[in-house]
């Protein structure tokens, strides 16, 4: 589940006047959000102490994993 294009959903959606939803962060974003923020937040990480020459691997990570969670809540 790689296609960036499903977005699955909007995480808050918020209803107009009109009944037409706004748009926002889409689950998976929001989840990859969380992911990159526990990465980011784990101690032996080496961006945590500063090597953020490397951000493309947790960005990756991030992303793989509101994928796996995505794939698993719908089953």
């Amino acid at each position: 589940m790689t296609n960036p294009n499903d977005t699955s959903g909007l995480a808050f959606p918020l209803a107009t006047v009109d009944g037409q939803f706004v748009t926002g962060l889409t689950k998976r974003e929001e989840f990859a959000k969380a992911a990159m923020q526990g990465l980011l937040a784990e101690s032996s990480h080496p961006q945590s102490s500063g090597a953020w020459n490397q951000v493309q691997p947790i960005v990756t990570k991030a992303v793989e994993f509101a994928d796996a969670l995505l794939a698993e809540l719908k089953k």
